[in-house]
């Protein structure tokens, strides 16, 4: 072998090699990084569209089969007097408790107020119950009552400086229909309310009266219907449909309801809320606004209609301080009022 083949080499040629290198590494840099910027801001994106359409979706899916949406109500035009009736029996006692300014949509005519409310409390309709007593089958209906509402959760990492606000969805236990119960003659009426005690209906409603004082009875295993006063609505289930964090590629984010663009120290691309409301008191969660179209003093009966805007957020490794995601949604629903 030769000496010019043994020859490695020089300290020039290695220098201008790591020149090169260094300027193609600082040529390709900034492409790899907004190629990274670009992917984390979909992954934010399509993790807040994700779960809006999610939580609108599981809404609307129950909504549909509602009997009677609860609200707020006029009672009174010369002073306008606004009352919520239905809130109070509420048992949200050992649930994550909701915000303060947390108002139901108010059912109003061509009134100065706004009728947009920042919760939803529903009854739904549930698939009927079939009770054997001796040789016939009796057909009871039930109803449950849904109440979606947002509540701080301090435990969580914040949403752009700001404590983390969730999406809960509030669900009761079931209640049988006490205008079928009652209506039965005796003992058939002994019969099926002993058979629903036996399957863990312990409570009826009366979904027909205009507000909660005297629309709850207690089924005794006994066989007897006794009306139970000032009755706490008892709860079954408490779900989160907003998660706190996440990302699917190499991200982790903050997720959770909106603020409120008052309280934001910079400016934010969406506003929130699209409708102030005077009756909701600072923080008031108004990144989930309701609206129910409704008419009358004492309500009506018949179609309302019920629209839901959802403002989601993140923060986290997005190179801006939030980003946010707007989801609407409306559903006709028949009333019983």
């Amino acid at each position: 072998m030769t000496a010019a083949r043994r020859r490695g080499f020089t300290l020039i040629e290695v220098m201008i090699s790591v020149a090169l290198l260094i300027v193609v590494a600082l040529l390709v840099a900034p492409l790899f990084h907004m190629g990274q910027v670009s992917l984390t801001l979909n992954d934010a994106r399509s993790l807040m569209k994700d779960q809006a359409q999610s939580a609108a979706v599981r809404i609307a899916s129950n909504l549909r089969e509602a009997r009677r949406i609860y609200c707020r109500q006029v009672t009174q035009l010369l002073p306008l007097t606004v009352t919520d009736f239905f809130s109070a029996s509420l048992g949200l006692g050992g649930s994550t408790p909701k915000m303060p300014g947390t108002l139901l949509p108010l059912r109003k005519a061509s009134l100065a107020v706004s009728n947009t409310g920042n919760a939803l409390f529903f009854a739904r309709q549930l698939p009927s119950r079939d009770i054997a007593a001796g040789p016939q089958i009796v057909r009871v209906d039930l109803y449950q009552f849904y109440y979606y509402y947002v509540s701080i959760n301090a435990a969580l990492p914040p949403v752009a400086g700001l404590p983390a606000r969730q999406l809960y969805e509030w669900k009761s236990v079931p209640y049988a229909d006490i205008s079928q119960v009652e209506n039965m003659p005796n003992p058939l009426r002994e019969t099926v309310v002993k058979a629903l005690f036996d399957q863990g209906i312990l409570w009826a409603y009366d979904i027909s009266l205009a507000d909660f004082t005297d629309a709850f009875f207690k089924l005794d295993e006994s066989g007897a219907i006794f009306l139970d006063a000032d009755h706490s609505i008892r709860g079954s289930t408490l779900v989160a449909l907003t998660s706190s964090s996440g990302g699917r590629v190499f991200s982790n984010f903050q997720l959770g309801i909106s603020p409120n663009s008052a309280e934001l120290r910079f400016p934010a691309d969406i506003p929130v809320p699209r409708v102030p409301s005077a009756d909701w008191r600072p923080p008031s969660p108004s990144g989930f606004e309701v609206v129910l179209q409704g008419s009358s003093l004492q309500g009506t009966r018949g179609n309302s209609l019920i629209q839901i805007r959802m403002v989601l957020a993140v923060s986290g490794p997005i190179k801006r301080p939030i980003l946010q995601h707007e989801e609407d949604v409306s559903v006709l629903v028949r009333d019983v009022w």
